[in-house]
């Protein structure tokens, strides 16, 4: 039986570059399937599809990377990347969606070939590799076990999908401290024990011990059995959960591990529907809990008595040491912090602290309450303002216009501006700003509404800086104006920033303009080198194939010289550079006399459309040039591009050339690959007819441009 064809998914929006890579891959034995976009790649992704080259940049629509990503969300499939950028930052654009491959499109056909090969073979690797995973995880449901391995240098368990059901885990990749917390108090030492002689000795680690499942708080027992891998780095073990066979040796090891039976301190504690804690304040160790921090932290009571505020505040352990201090010392009861819950999330609380003396000892009673609760919607209000003035970076004033005072500047003046508030006040607004500023602000101030405006104020050491003030005229008795209310931000560093983007523009665009004119000139080179050629040669296909090679450079020549006339190089005006091509090819022809002339509507078109739009001009007034004009010495070629009215762009090619057999008016085969390629890039319709000369019509839709 004929072994079928590999059949590749080619996803590339140039349309010359298409069909050269087509060619190539159908050469080598692939069948190819070229699309032009994202969109239309997202539809022709079916079983038949062995691969897919993918470009990176697809122009409008969405880009080559989402379009991978939506792929192989439904299907497992090799897509190798395809670009013309070699950087560091667009490899690591594509390495988190797929690891097949990267080519860069300058790299040549041979690399193109080794790496699709290679891609190829990966793929067979890793689907064997999965093929194996799933038969493992079947393994694992039928034996009702888990596995689960560490390297002795790493911070983390990686667990299998059966034990993460098993323990009941958030994720495969768990904290070894995390977990050690989950193992009750009295069978977390044995069980570290064991492990450590097992990896010390190089024997079998065999453990049995009892874990609080962190998803509903359920304590089960858990068997596990483990073996240090020869390497002596990974540690490989399985587990199990063995809750029922202890259930039947001993129904009393397996009853739930509650609160101790202590005496609480206080009913209200024990009873509040607030989070309390009680903290040894020398390590933030939590002494006791009630059951409602346990209901909003999601650990259950025995495992939060086991553990640190440090394992629950995510304040640096010194900062949150300092702050404790406080709340002994009696200088601050009232906290703001970020607490870590049991399933990884995170929370804003407010935290109220006193010291407090048990039976002789000292502790910290800690309330928790949440910061988006209602009984702390005052206390968030209050939080907003003071980080508005703590952390906005801006300064907050009010003016006495009676007595031409400062009656309020906020103490982050000195953070921006480098005076204390008392020095502020002092030299008052007057001696803060410029002269030229301070009038500016008393004139602006005196108009109805808010006022923006750009001001100079001075720093402490002297200097000055741009600040954008927002001011507002207060209205007092007898309507008077009383005070002025603002807001001072510094924007020095903005504007330079600007300044300096606006200079790094202006930098790009001579480097734009500088490469335009280089590749000019190297097109212009390759054509006279062509040329030369030319000359040299005696056969006449030959010399016609590289005469048409040499037309085609000349005429990207003519692209990249008007480039410099145009003031916006992505939107760009058709008619200017469309009558300088027709010049061109006007010069090309002066063995004969053909007259070239067009008519374009005033129109405009990004470069890439344009670009495309010219190539079929080219090869088609190329092609009424060399086959439409036997015999004849005169001769009248017409370019027409107008819009309809059925929201389409007409281009309109003909000449007035001689009736002959339909196939001589033609464009040659390599020519009319383009043309077919270009023409689907823009999804346009191709019509020709052959009458007093030949025509061609193109139609374009206005929504493909």
């Amino acid at each position: 039986m004929k072994e079928r064809k590999k059949r590749l998914l080619l996803v590339e929006d140039e349309a010359i570059t298409a069909l050269a890579e087509t060619r190539f891959l159908e050469s080598i034995g692939y069948e190819v399937l070229h699309v032009f976009s994202g969109e239309a790649a997202l539809e022709a992704v079916t079983p038949e599809i062995d691969l897919i080259l993918m470009d990176i940049d697809l122009g409008p629509g969405i880009s080559g990377t989402e379009t991978a990503s939506r792929i192989l969300k439904k299907r497992e499939l090799p897509i190798l990347f395809l670009s013309s950028h070699s950087s560091q930052e667009m490899v690591e654009k594509v390495r988190n969606i797929t690891r097949y491959g990267y080519v860069v499109k300058n790299s040549g056909y041979f690399v193109l070939q080794a790496s699709i090969e290679m891609a190829f073979t990966l793929f067979e690797a890793c689907e064997q590799q999965r093929q194996t995973l799933r038969y493992f995880r079947r393994a694992e449901e039928v034996s009702a076990m888990g596995h689960w391995r560490m390297s002795r240098d790493s911070e983390h368990f990686l667990f299998s999908e059966g034990a993460v059901a098993i323990c009941g885990l958030p994720a495969p990749l768990f904290s070894v401290a995390k977990f050690r917390l989950l193992v009750l108090p009295e069978d977390r030492i044995l069980r570290e024990q064991a492990l450590e002689r097992a990896i010390r000795d190089k024997t079998t680690y065999k453990a049995e011990y009892r874990i609080a499942r962190p998803d509903d708080g359920r304590v089960i027992w858990i068997r596990s059995i483990a073996d240090v891998e020869a390497s002596d780095e990974i540690v490989f073990g399985v587990l199990r959960d063995i809750t029922d066979l202890k259930k039947l040796e001993n129904p009393t090891l397996v009853q739930p591990y509650g609160v101790s039976e202590k005496n609480h301190y206080y009913n209200l504690f024990d009873e509040s529907s607030l989070p309390m804690f009680m903290l040894d304040p020398e390590d933030g160790s939590i002494v006791d809990a009630n059951r409602a921090a346990s209901e909003f932290y999601g650990w259950p009571m025995a495992i939060l008595c086991q553990m640190k505020m440090a394992d629950i505040n995510i304040l640096p352990f010194a900062s949150a040491k300092a702050e404790m201090r406080s709340a002994v010392k009696l200088r601050k009861n009232f906290f703001f912090f970020c607490h870590r819950k049991a399933d990884g999330s995170t929370c804003e609380v407010v935290v109220i602290t006193n010291p407090v003396r048990i039976e002789g000892r000292s502790y910290l009673h800690s309330i928790i309450m949440d910061l988006y609760s209602p009984q702390s919607e005052e206390l968030e209000k209050a939080r907003r303002y003071w980080y508005l003035a703590e952390f906005s970076g801006a300064v907050v004033w009010t003016i006495d216009l009676e007595h031409e005072t400062l009656s309020y500047i906020s103490p982050s003046v000195e953070k921006v501006f480098g005076f204390t508030v008392e020095s502020a006040k002092k030299l008052g607004i007057r001696g803060l700003l410029t002269p030229d500023s301070y009038d500016a602000l008393m004139a602006d101030s005196k108009r109805e509404g808010p006022q923006i405006g750009l001001y100079q104020h001075y720093r402490s050491d002297g200097s000055i800086a741009d600040i954008e003030i927002t001011a507002i005229a207060v209205t007092g008795k007898a309507c008077r104006c009383c005070e002025i209310v603002g807001v001072s931000r510094d924007i020095s560093a903005r504007l330079a920033a600007e300044r300096e983007i606006e200079k790094l523009n202006d930098t790009n665009k001579q480097l734009f303009q500088e490469v335009q004119y280089r590749i000019r000139y190297t097109l212009l080179v390759i054509a006279d080198l062509l040329k030369i050629e030319e000359q040299a040669l005696t056969v006449e296909t030959a010399y016609e194939a590289l005469e048409d090679a040499r037309k085609r450079v000349s005429s990207l020549s003519v692209f990249y010289d008007k480039l410099f006339t145009f003031p916006d190089y992505r939107v760009v005006p058709v008619r200017p550079y469309i009558e300088e091509l027709l010049r061109y090819f006007s010069s090309q022809s002066k063995k004969r006399h053909i007259e070239i002339e067009g008519y374009v509507e005033d129109l405009t078109m990004n470069i890439q459309q344009l670009f495309l739009v010219s190539i079929l001009i080219q090869e088609l007034v190329n092609s009424a040039g060399k086959h439409a004009f036997h015999n004849m010495e005169t001769g009248h070629i017409s370019v027409t591009i107008i819009k309809l009215a059925s929201s389409s762009l007409e281009v309109v090619v003909s000449d007035d050339g001689v009736d002959t057999d339909e196939e001589t008016h033609y464009p040659s085969a390599i020519g009319l690959g383009i043309i077919t390629e270009v023409a689907n890039m823009l999804s346009a319709t191709v019509e020709s007819r052959t009458s007093s000369g030949t025509t061609y019509k193109i139609r374009i839709p206005l929504s493909s441009l």
